[in-house]
Parts: C-alpha cells; sequence; structure tokens
C-alpha cells in the first residue's frame, strides 16, 4: 500500500453549474454549492489528518482563461490548473469556500481529465503514489467522448482511480436534456472502467455528512520472533515465530495549540512578509536558594524563591548554565540524587528485544479490570512463509483449549519490559482474518487497591444465605403486623437454639447493617427479577432489533466505531470555520453539531423500551432524594457572622440560615464596607517576618491594635539589615528596598517620620562606611555595621529606587544632599565580629 497520495479535484465552474435548483436553509443552492460543500468536507479531512506526504491539486473547467501545461491555443482551451500539488492549505480551502468565480465559457471535462492526468504524471513520476481524480460536474455542457478508451487505458496504466459526483442525477427524467443523459451513462461507465465510483450529488453529499475521524496510516510497532522457551539455555527445545505487531487501539490525543505573536499579526506590513510563528529557547539558569521562601511548587515541596533582578550565577551576572553542565537528579523524599551519564548507564535493567511467552492461563481466571493500556494486534510475517502455518496453530491450540498466554513484550534492547495477554481472535464472516490481540496488564506497582464494606447480608435470598435467614423477618416488610411478630419469634428461637451460629456471627451487628442499607420494599426474589427486566430493557443489541427493510439484526447501538469523540469532533469544527471567516468581528463560533455527542448519550429508542421497567424498579426500592447540605467550615464565613452578630451558635458553629436570612424572610448580606479579600483572608499578624515583610508590616499597622505599630515598625528595620547583610550578592535587595519604601510610608501615615530617618542616615553610613553610626539616644540603631559594610551596591539601588528621607521634598536641599557620599570622609572597615546566629532563624541555614 503506498504511503504517498496524490489527489486532483477536476471541478466544473460552467454556467450550468450556477442555476439555483433547489431551496436550503440559508436559500436557494446551485450545484456549484453542493461541489463546495464537498470539497470542503474532503479538504478539510485531509487538512485534519496533517500528513505531509498527502497533496492535492485543482483543476477547474469552463473558466474564461486557459492556463494549463497542455494549452495551445487550439486544444485544452477554458481548463485552468489553480493550484498544483501541495498539502492542503487554508488558502486552498478559502478559495473552495469565498474566491470561485462563475465561467462564461462552455469547457469539455475530458480536456480537464487530460491535463489531470499529465499533472499526475509530472508529479509524481515512477514514485508509489495512491491516485485519484475527482470529477464534479453536471454532465449539462457537451463532452468529447472520443478517443476515451484510450485515456482509460492510460488511466489503469499509471493507476489512477477515477471518482465521479455527477449532480442532478436523481432528476426527473423529463427536465433532463438528452446530452445530460448521455453524458451521465458515459460518465458512469468511464468511472466503473478507472476502478472508481459513480455518485449522485445529494447521495455524495449526505454521506460526507457523515462524522469521520482521522484514519491514521498502519504503522509496525515491531519486527521480531515470538519466542516459545528458553532459546539461550534450551534452544533445541524452544520455538520462533517470525510476528509483526501493528497498534490496534490507542488514545487519540488532541491536537495541542501553538503559539502565535499578536505584534507581528498587528505590524504594518505586507502579509506576505509577516510570520507570526514564534520559536521557544530554553535557558537554565542556578537558582540560589531562599530558604525563608515559602512558595511550593507542584510536587508539594518547598521551592527557591528569586526575586526579578536578583542573584548571580555561576556564568555572571545572568546565571545561565550550559546545558552540558547539568546532570539528572532523581527525587529520593525531600532530597535530590544526582546521576551523571555513566550512573545512567550502569543502572539500566538490560532486557533484550522481542516478544516472549511466559506461560498460558485459563480464560476462566482473566479479570477485565486488570486490563490497561493500548491494544496491539499480532500477524505472522508475511514475507516468512513458514510463520503463518506454525503462528495459526499457535491460534489453533489457543482456542481449543480456551486460554490466552502471558507475553513479555520489549520493544528495543534495553527498554522497559511490559507484561500483556496475548488472545487468538476468531476469525469473523465480514473479514475472514485470523490474529492475535495483545492487552498490557499491570505490574505489582501498578494495582491500587482499596476494601470496601461487605454486603454479604444482603446477598441472595434467605433461603441460600444464613445471615439473611436470621434476620429476614427484621429486613423486609412484606406481611402484615401480626406475621411480622410470629416471623420475628421463630427467628428468635432459632438463634437460641444453635449458640455455634450466635458465636460465629455478630448478629446486632448485621442487623443494624440491613436495616441502614437495605431499602427493598419487595422480597429478595421479586426484586432480582426487576433489576433482571431492567437490565434486558436496557440491552444495546437485544434479539428483537429488526431492521424496516430487510427485517436483519441491526448492529449494536454505542459501537466503538460510531461513537465519535465530541472534544475532538467540536476542536475541529470551530478550527475550520475560525480558518474560513478569519475577519468577523464578533470572533464568533459556530453552535454545537448535535451529532457529536449522539455517542455519549442514551439511545431514545432504548430509553423508551427501558422506562416501563425503570419504573417498577422504582417499586422496588424506597428511593428517597437526599438534600446536599451546605458547608459550615468556612473560616470567612464565620469572621463575618461574628462581625454581623448573627448566626453564632452556643457551639461555635455557623448558621447561614440566620445570616442570610431575617426575621421577615428577606435576604440580608453582611456588611463588608471597608474590608479586602487580605483581610477576609489573613489571620492575625504579630510579627514581621522576612518570607512577606511588607505584607506584615502593613497588615500589623492597619489593624486595630495600636501598640503594635511601634512593634512593626522595631520589627522592619531588623528585617531590612537582616535582608541586607545576610544576602548572597544582589538576591535579597530588591525584598530589602520594597520593605524600606514600605516602612517610610507607614511612619509617614503613623507621624513617625524622625524614627524613620535616623534609621535610614544610619544605614547609609553602615553601608557607606561614612558619618557616625549613633542614633537619636546616642546608640546605633543600625547594628552589625561590618556586615552592612561589605554590601555597599545595596546603596546604590536605594538612590535608584529614590527612597529618601521621610518628610523632605525632592527640591529640599537636605533631601538632595542625602543622596551624595563624600568619599573622602569614608571610615575605614569596622571589623566586629559578628553575632551569634538566632536559634530559630531560617536565614542561618545559608551559612
Amino acid at each position: 500500500m503506498a504511503n504517498k497520495e496524490a489527489t486532483i479535484y477536476l471541478l466544473d465552474v460552467g454556467k450550468s453549474m450556477w442555476r439555483d435548483r433547489a431551496a436550503g436553509n440559508d436559500g436557494p443552492v446551485s450545484y456549484v454549492d453542493q461541489a463546495k460543500y464537498i470539497l470542503l468536507r474532503l479538504l478539510s479531512a485531509k487538512i485534519q489528518s496533517g500528513r505531509k506526504t498527502d497533496f492535492v491539486a485543482l483543476v477547474l473547467v469552463g473558466t474564461d482563461e486557459s492556463d494549463n501545461a497542455l494549452a495551445d491555443g487550439e486544444q485544452y482551451l477554458h481548463v485552468t490548473t489553480k493550484f498544483d500539488f501541495e498539502p492542503a492549505t487554508i488558502p486552498f480551502l478559502r478559495f473552495i469556500d469565498q474566491e470561485l468565480t462563475k465561467g462564461d465559457s462552455l469547457g469539455d471535462i475530458m480536456d480537464g481529465f487530460i491535463v489531470s492526468l499529465d499533472l499526475m504524471t509530472t508529479h509524481c513520476k515512477h514514485y508509489k503514489y495512491s491516485k485519484t481524480v475527482y470529477i464534479l460536474t453536471d454532465g449539462n455542457d457537451e463532452i468529447n467522448q472520443t478517443d476515451s478508451d484510450q485515456l482509460i487505458a492510460n488511466a489503469n496504466d499509471q493507476g489512477v482511480k477515477v471518482n465521479t459526483i455527477c449532480f442532478g442525477l436523481s432528476d426527473d427524467a423529463s427536465s433532463k436534456s438528452d446530452q445530460k443523459i448521455s453524458n451521465e451513462a458515459f460518465l458512469q461507465k468511464f468511472s466503473e472502467q478507472c476502478n472508481g465510483s459513480f455518485w449522485d450529488g445529494e447521495e455524495a453529499q449526505g454521506e460526507l455528512e457523515k462524522l469521520r475521524s482521522k484514519k491514521p496510516a498502519p504503522y509496525v510497532h515491531i519486527r521480531d520472533y515470538l519466542t516459545i522457551g528458553d532459546p539461550g539455555s534450551h534452544p533445541d527445545a524452544c520455538i520462533q515465530i517470525p510476528v509483526r505487531m501493528y497498534s490496534k487501539t490507542a488514545e487519540l490525543k488532541l491536537p495541542t495549540a501553538g503559539k502565535w505573536s499578536i505584534p507581528a499579526e498587528s505590524a504594518n506590513i505586507p502579509d506576505s512578509q509577516k510570520s507570526c510563528k514564534v520559536v521557544m529557547s530554553r535557558t537554565y539558569k542556578e537558582l540560589l536558594p531562599d530558604i525563608d521562601s515559602d512558595d511550593r511548587g507542584e510536587d508539594g515541596e518547598k521551592q527557591p524563591k528569586k526575586e526579578e533582578g536578583d542573584g548571580a550565577g555561576k556564568n555572571g551576572d545572568s546565571g545561565e548554565l550550559n546545558k552540558e553542565d547539568l546532570i539528572k537528579a532523581y527525587r529520593y523524599g525531600k532530597t535530590l540524587v544526582p546521576f551523571d551519564p555513566r550512573d545512567e548507564e550502569a543502572m539500566k535493567y538490560r532486557t533484550p528485544k522481542g516478544l516472549s511467552i511466559l506461560g498460558f492461563v485459563d480464560l476462566k481466571y482473566v479479570r477485565l479490570e486488570i486490563f490497561m493500556g493500548p491494544t496491539y494486534a499480532l500477524v505472522p510475517d508475511p514475507d516468512r512463509p513458514l510463520a503463518a502455518p506454525m503462528f495459526y496453530s499457535l491460534l489453533a491450540a489457543m482456542q481449543l483449549r480456551n486460554a490466552c498466554a502471558l507475553m513479555r513484550f520489549v520493544r528495543r534492547d534495553d527498554g522497559n519490559p511490559k507484561l500483556g495477554l496475548l488472545f487468538p481472535k476468531k476469525p469473523s464472516a465480514q473479514t475472514n482474518k485470523e490474529y492475535a490481540y495483545w492487552i498490557p496488564v499491570p505490574f505489582a506497582e501498578d494495582i491500587r487497591r482499596y476494601t470496601f464494606m461487605s454486603f454479604q447480608a444482603l446477598v441472595g435470598t434467605p433461603a441460600d444465605n444464613p445471615l439473611l435467614k436470621a434476620t429476614a423477618p427484621l429486613s423486609f416488610s412484606i406481611a402484615s403486623s401480626q406475621s411480622q411478630t410470629s416471623s420475628s419469634t421463630q427467628s428468635s428461637q432459632k438463634i437460641t437454639a444453635k449458640p455455634a451460629l450466635q458465636s460465629s456471627i455478630d448478629v446486632q451487628k448485621i442487623l443494624a447493617k440491613v436495616k441502614r442499607y437495605d431499602k427493598r420494599t419487595l422480597d429478595p426474589e421479586e426484586t432480582i427479577r426487576r433489576v433482571d427486566d431492567f437490565i434486558d430493557a436496557m440491552d444495546l443489541a437485544p434479539d428483537m432489533m429488526k431492521d424496516e427493510d430487510d427485517g436483519s439484526h441491526q448492529t449494536e447501538l454505542h459501537r466503538a466505531r460510531n461513537v465519535f469523540n465530541p472534544g475532538y469532533q467540536r476542536l475541529y469544527q470551530c478550527i475550520t470555520y475560525r480558518a474560513l471567516n478569519p475577519e468577523l468581528e464578533d470572533n464568533s463560533l459556530p453552535p454545537m453539531d448535535p451529532r457529536f455527542v449522539v455517542g455519549i448519550r442514551p439511545d431514545p429508542s432504548v430509553t423508551e423500551r427501558a422506562s416501563p421497567a425503570l419504573e417498577k424498579l422504582k417499586e422496588a426500592f424506597d428511593v428517597q432524594k437526599v438534600e446536599k447540605k451546605a458547608s459550615t467550615k468556612r473560616a470567612w464565613a464565620g469572621r463575618i457572622a461574628n462581625d454581623a452578630g448573627v448566626g453564632q451558635e452556643a457551639t461555635g458553629r455557623l448558621d447561614m440560615d440566620a445570616v442570610l436570612e431575617g426575621t421577615d424572610g428577606e435576604v440580608k448580606r453582611p456588611k463588608l464596607e471597608g474590608m479586602t479579600i487580605a483581610e477576609l483572608t489573613d489571620a492575625q499578624v504579630t510579627e514581621v517576618g522576612t518570607v512577606d515583610p511588607v505584607r506584615d508590616f502593613e497588615n500589623m499597622i492597619k489593624g486595630k491594635d495600636s501598640s503594635l505599630v511601634d512593634k512593626a515598625i522595631e520589627q522592619m528595620m531588623s528585617v531590612i539589615v537582616k535582608l541586607v547583610s545576610q544576602s548572597l550578592g544582589d538576591q535579597f535587595y530588591t525584598k530589602a528596598v520594597n520593605a524600606l519604601a514600605s516602612l517610610r510610608k507607614g511612619c509617614i501615615l503613623q507621624g513617625d517620620e524622625s524614627v524613620f530617618n535616623t534609621f535610614l542616615l544610619d544605614l547609609k553610613a553602615g553601608l557607606t562606611r561614612t558619618g557616625s553610626m549613633a542614633g537619636a539616644n546616642g546608640s546605633p540603631v543600625v547594628q552589625n555595621a561590618s556586615a552592612l559594610s561589605k554590601h555597599g551596591s545595596f546603596w546604590d539601588r536605594i538612590v535608584t529606587e529614590k527612597v529618601g528621607l521621610a518628610g523632605k521634598s525632592q527640591e529640599d536641599t537636605e533631601a538632595v544632599r542625602f543622596f551624595e557620599v563624600d568619599r573622602s570622609q569614608q571610615a575605614a572597615p569596622v571589623h566586629e565580629k559578628a553575632p551569634e546566629p538566632d536559634e530559630e532563624d531560617d536565614f542561618d541555614l545559608l551559612e
């Protein structure tokens, strides 16, 4: 089978094709409209498949011009090669949908076919292609039928299949001209002799309206030997059968969306020069840890936090690393364990490529719930004559013994081995093909074990279940009250008479379980019968389903090949619509096609047939609607209730009905004026931390407790000094300067400008080693001057961000001079003993 396809669409655009024939939903419809719909469906399917080896071309007949490779001014007139061979594209679709024009000249469809054959020969040459020509015409114009036998012979020699779609074929014969009737007969004979099909336009349109999915080309997953036995230990006793493995079922992944550059799209340049495509480049950077960070990654572990513009890596300020400098590291608990390429090679499990049968399993021991992953089909290698007899003999033996094989599959050398069950597939009456299919099964690590409560007390009938026999009089309320009392007495006597049963069964637990979970209102036999009737009524392939025409059985409903993925179909419906209509101002999308969801909804015929059984099934159980309870675990709702003074019970739970409804039944809502989301969600802050000092500081000074203001200012100054002094390079500079700006703003709001100015002057002296370090009371506000002196570049950051003295305007002389540094008075480095680290401080982990 050829992997390449070449398809030519030969379209008649003459006058007769443009006449309105019938009225559709959007008005009159011509043959050209029907042809456009057919072509759009065919081309859309090719675009969806995305095959690079699928080429299409478009030849128009009946055009005013003659633009083709064979036109010489006298022959092959009014034939235009509009699109030469290329993969189906959006411009191709848009031309068919929007740019097709009416031709006022008469063209011969056979001239167009000869041009198509020449185009096919030029493109395909001697390469192996699957070649097809689609002829779309109404057959009203004259067709030169001479030399048609030679054309048929040439088409067959080249392997070209001709499919003809003739419009108006089903019209009344009295409305057709003799020429049209003759042309229809000729085109049908011509198509059949070229190994093609002949379709009526409406028939073809109806066939193409059916949903279709992407048809992947057959792909050989592996070519190898199916081995029975151990060729290494017992080479003379093993059997090796050449086989091929094909993918039978696999999940169809929805296509991923690429990136599109909006600036490039809106750029004022010609469309031919625009390229809105983008490429992704990956950069690796060394990330220095900030262990105060409370950010967590996808795996729930703390992640290092890095401010914008902070950090310097091993290759300079950018921190970029080469890919060659990286190795893999695997997580082991909270630790990453690195492995270099040699380690990775050494830890591989060495497995040879191949298929090996480990043993055989009786089908009665196979459980369907263990099947996992895609399914593969195994067939004997067609290039090895002895493979088929050996393979089919194995399948026949497995069918005879009602068994399947446990098979190990390794796709490539040193690949991960997989285990699966190999089942023989019996040949069907339609295909008469016999093969085996392999389904993966889990390893022990793949199995999830769950323990469920036993319902043994509710299974079966009192006659065959001792648990139900002991509790039956208390389980069902069917008989009269007098009968229940008598039956209960008898059951009690039976239990008393058999102490062994009492010792082995906790009767009280059984009674409680039956009372709680048994909601049957009828006796067990009748209940089971009604459940069986309901299951039979919902059968997707019942015997009573007959075809209305010939009485044969219909195929089962919801068959896999007839159930389409609604997400996939809807996605391409919208993509096609937007591709053909890119200039829509409202950016609208077409409505959902109801056919997309037919396969995932109950069939109306089944629900109608099962309705009587469903009603009887409801009568067999005490069915009650369970109202959903409102959640009362919202902390913010409790805080609102406290502020509102309503809905708080003695237990501390929030009564939402009391919050939302007043005594008059009107809905009331708590007042939230002046409250932000942060105030509703944040807990009481009593300390400025290093994770988010700005937020902690602002929450403390905005609170109702005035005693926290002075505490917040003091702690904020300590945090700023700590961030700067313990920063690795400029790692924490951004966080520190933001904290300094927040402290300045807070001090201005609280009227403590002098406190901030004293702190800032001392901070400047420590960073630049100029001036004194004494505060207002003679003691230095900023401690650890030696640590600050190593971070003089932080002063440049303060100057850049213009975080100056509080209460001073930008033009103030003192404010201007504050940012100046007299280097002549710069003090010598201060050598102080570093203070002992705090035991509870996360920053100490960086040392």
